[in-house]
């Protein structure tokens, strides 16, 4: 397993201790805990694509009331956002 060095305050220490003696766990085991969990509620959830097209009788856009002339609009914005 893969060792890393945290350098934090010393009311973020005393939190985590303080924390870690409530769950009977070690600091580095609550830290590796906090990260994963982290990790794991930045990711999409597992089914979330599945979701497409699930809802029975979802209305379909009505692309008549877009306005066409606007089309090339988002791409001046997009072109003026990324310095071209």
């Amino acid at each position: 397993m893969a060792q890393i060095s945290l350098y934090v305050d010393d009311d973020v220490l005393t939190g985590l201790k303080e924390r870690a003696a409530a769950q009977g766990v070690s600091v580095s085991r609550l830290t590796a805990q906090i990260i994963e969990a982290d990790r794991r509620s930045s990711a999409w959830p597992e089914g979330w694509f599945d979701l497409y097209g699930s809802v029975p009788d979802f209305p379909d856009i009505d692309d008549s009331i877009l306005d066409p002339s606007l089309d090339d609009a988002c791409d001046w914005f997009v072109d003026q956002t990324i310095g071209e």
